[in-house]
């Protein structure tokens, strides 16, 4: 092998003691051996640290932090440990397909320079594939990569990011997700996509944040998922609006529910007036924000609630 590795994989761990193993598993088992695992445990309460050790291989680089400090500051701790030219961004409930890490090599060892991200399609254990429509092989600006977002209905794809972007982007070390950060980085260099299936995700994990919050946890992450927004609303609105209208249009009236669980009513009523000032009729929208003016904390149990039924198809 190369003194440097040509690709490193990226797993942040937070309470997946039974599950990292999976992960890890098909990793070494790819035929491609040219890499670096890394691994950083953002504070797990169980074992996974010892899970982890558990694996007797050279390549695997575990970083263990003292407290759980979110998966941004994970992300940024996981760039800083890499060493190769291209990371891959890996979930530790989640599985590689066979073949994945040869063909992620080989399909980012030549792209162009401006070219920062590669994204490639996924299947579930539901047996769904996504994202949907598929990606094809093409090269995206921000103006392209804004109207792939729009045209999909799952989004959920597996990504590759040049390791040389932690000296230009940073995710911000908070409680909301890294959409922001995604968008900066598209806004200023290129994504390829391509066809193949390079991942399996698995629904098992008991701790997904993108099926289960608790009303805590909503309560908590409110007040930085709101500021996000802001900072989303005034860095890509006119560009969402125009190539993406009903992502536009759902940010806001997140934002808007955001805005009142974090208690800025003012902001939230505000984002309620812009939105009701292009249609009047939004019963929804104006019982949100009633019901946030009165309790913030019923408003996020109802959110909770809904995401709660959604996950069952209810």
């Amino acid at each position: 092998m190369s003194s440097s590795p040509l690709l490193s994989i990226a797993v942040p761990v937070y309470n997946r003691e039974t599950l990292i193993g999976r992960c890890l598993r098909s990793i070494l088992n790819q035929d491609f051996r040219d890499y670096e695992i890394l691994v950083y445990d953002d504070g797990s309460s169980d074992n996974s640290v010892q899970a982890v050790r558990r694996f007797d291989d050279p390549r695997i680089k575990l970083k263990v932090g003292g407290v759980n400090r979110g998966i941004n500051a994970a992300w940024n701790t996981l760039f800083d440990m890499a060493s190769a030219a291209w990371m891959i961004v890996m979930g530790s409930d989640d599985e590689f397909l066979p073949g994945s890490l040869d063909t992620a090599y080989r399909r980012t060892r030549d792209l162009p320079a401006d070219v920062v991200c590669a994204k490639f399609n996924v299947k579930w254990d539901t047996g769904l594939e996504s994202p949907q429509p598929p990606y094809r092989e093409e090269i995206l600006d921000y103006v392209g990569f804004i109207a792939q977002m729009e045209s999909q209905t799952a989004g959920e794809g597996m990504t590759m990011r040049r390791t040389w972007l932690r000296e230009e982007f940073r995710l911000v070390e908070d409680r909301s997700n890294e959409a922001l950060y995604i968008l900066n980085v598209a806004k200023k260099y290129k994504t390829a996509t391509f066809p193949e299936f390079t991942r399996l995700y698995h629904t098992d994990a008991p701790n997904q944040t993108t099926k289960f919050l608790s009303l805590a946890e909503v309560l908590q992450r409110a007040p930085d998922v709101a500021r996000a927004s802001d900072a989303m609303l005034e860095a890509h609105g006119e560009a969402l609006a125009k190539y993406a209208p009903r992502i536009y249009e759902g940010m806001r009236i997140g934002a808007a529910r955001q805005y009142f669980v974090a208690g800025q009513r003012k902001a939230g009523w505000n984002m309620v007036a812009n939105l009701l000032s292009e249609r009047a009729m939004r019963p929804q929208l104006v019982a949100q924000a009633m019901l946030g003016t009165v309790s913030p904390t019923l408003l996020a149990s109802l959110y909770v609630a809904r995401r709660w039924l959604r996950t069952r198809g209810i």
